[in-house]
């Protein structure tokens, strides 16, 4: 799990800052709410990831010991989950489950979501009570019992603006941080039930109100959905449902259409308009997905023409003193896997130079962490693990197992190539990896031990930039590529079996 920004909050919070501002959202959830001492209510939560996944369960004893009224789920594979009890939001949080999390030890090096969720009636645009639940999100790291904020949003049910959240910054993330310091400064001179009120003014000055009842985002996001494609949308099967539903309407109004033109002049036209509008509404989403996918072939040509340009350089970095929670992840990771650390190199070509890749090996396979800092423009949050496991052949075969979607067609008759969509960390990768290397044994395929020294690694990583680079010249980035890009779908020859 990772956030992506062009520019994040990078605030430091106290436990009584984070205090204060759960106080100040519960005080503007009361000024909204119907009845909120009887039906409302509110919970915290918080979201750990980006720590070692051999260490899950050992985390959640520890932590358990330490917050023992937390429930804690593991399930998902890309974080562990700690809720407490919901509790009324007529009295204030003492968010004890976010304070004992920032001072664990053993989530130093990781990073947190802290949630915070709201329940209760309000009053939505018809001015009729309505259910809502709405959830304050903030994203960061622990930082000595304080918490390092990297990003702030709000999130709905709507699971796919929930996903789009993640990859880009929420509108109100400024005005909601201006209205809370408004509220540190006035609740030193009054009352907070006042403060409260300035700073939710303030807040609704430019922003609509925070707690939006479950009829009235649902009418918003049925809008909005029609006139984007959100996170949840970009497979085959939902782009079908957004394209077929218009056309079968504008083909049903328009074969009314045709039976009532004589006959029935006055039912017709209505028709007519009907199905034009309809066919607007198909040919918008699929000129949507056209123009992402004319964005992903003209950059991905640009960037890879760029980086196949001329041969790579490589050389020799020491990443061990680097602070990443994602580096110490999958350095813990492979070490408690049996991995030995051989270097570190920065590979330098047409561009400028990354931030560097680790290089592990095993009996018979040589392992790459490379990390994604940014894109062109954005940032990401933590850094994006890039994890590649590769094993050669007595043959002349090679298999690559990767943590990362692909969409590029391999045209490689010597290598394959599988992906693990829902890795967590680096077991799920070198797990697949080694079903993989069993099915090759067992046709008589024989591993080749891994290079062991910087300068067999680097001879390595040469030829591959030659070869990568000559398929480039004769297999450029297609149509077809950025089509499985455009509808997120990863090639069918690169799916774990």
């Amino acid at each position: 799990m990772e956030i992506l920004r062009d520019k994040f909050v990078d605030r430091l919070l106290s436990a009584s800052d984070l205090a204060v501002l759960a106080d100040m959202l519960r005080r503007w959830f009361l000024a909204n709410a119907i009845d909120a001492e009887q039906s409302g209510e509110f919970q915290i939560a918080a979201w750990i990831f980006s720590f070692p996944q051999q260490r899950r369960k050992e985390l959640i004893r520890s932590l358990s010991a330490r917050v023992p009224e937390a429930v804690f789920d593991d399930t998902d594979p890309d974080h562990v989950t700690a809720v407490d009890p919901a509790e009324t939001v007529e009295y204030s949080s003492q968010i004890i489950l976010w304070r004992d999390l920032l001072v664990a030890p053993e989530i130093k090096q990781a990073c947190l979501l802290l949630r915070m969720t709201f329940r209760g009636f309000v009053k939505n645009s018809r001015n009729h009570p309505e259910q809502a639940v709405t959830t304050l999100v903030l994203c960061g790291a622990p930082a000595d019992g304080a918490l390092l904020l990297k990003a702030v949003w709000q999130e709905g049910l709507d699971q796919g603006i929930a996903m789009g959240l993640r990859l880009t910054r929420w509108l109100h993330e400024t005005r909601l941080m201006q209205a809370f310091d408004l509220y540190l400064k006035q609740s030193g001179s009054d009352p907070r039930d006042v403060a409260a009120r300035q700073a939710h003014e303030h807040f609704r000055g430019e922003c609509p109100d925070l707690f939006i009842s479950q009829g009235d985002e649902r009418r918003v996001m049925r809008l909005l959905r029609r006139q984007v494609e959100t996170m949840d949308e970009r497979g085959p099967t939902a782009f079908t449902r957004r394209l077929g539903v218009p056309l079968l309407v504008a083909v049903g109004l328009s074969t009314l259409a045709l039976f009532c033109a004589r006959d029935f002049p006055l039912i017709a036209l209505p028709c007519v308009v009907g199905a034009v509008s309809a066919l607007t509404i198909a040919g918008r989403v699929a000129w949507l997905k056209f123009a992402l996918m004319r964005r992903y072939f003209t950059q991905m040509r640009k960037t890879f023409g760029a980086l196949h340009s001329a041969p790579i350089e490589y050389q020799q970095i020491d990443l061990s003193t680097v602070e990443s929670p994602t580096l110490f992840k999958y350095t813990t990771e492979l070490k408690d896997f049996g991995a030995r650390h051989v270097c570190d190199l920065t590979a330098k070509g047409s561009g400028q130079p990354d931030r560097g890749i680790r290089y592990y090996v095993t009996d018979d396979a040589l392992i790459a962490v490379g990390l994604l800092h940014r894109t062109e423009r954005l940032f990401y949050f933590p850094p994006r693990a890039v994890l590649l496991v590769s094993t050669r052949f007595q043959d002349g075969r090679r298999h690559v197992t990767s943590n990362t979607r692909e969409y590029r067609k391999l045209r490689r008759p010597n290598v394959s190539r599988r992906c693990v969509l829902s890795a967590g960390g680096a077991e799920e990768v070198l797990a697949a990896h080694r079903r993989c290397l069993d099915k090759f044994i067992s046709t008589g395929s024989m591993p080749l031990p891994p290079s062991q020294t910087i300068a067999a690694i680097v001879e390595r990583l040469v030829e591959q930039d030659q070869e990568n680079r000559e398929r480039w010249e004769k297999y450029p980035y297609s149509w077809g590529d950025a089509a499985h890009a455009a509808f997120k779908v990863c090639r069918r020859e690169y799916l774990v079996d």
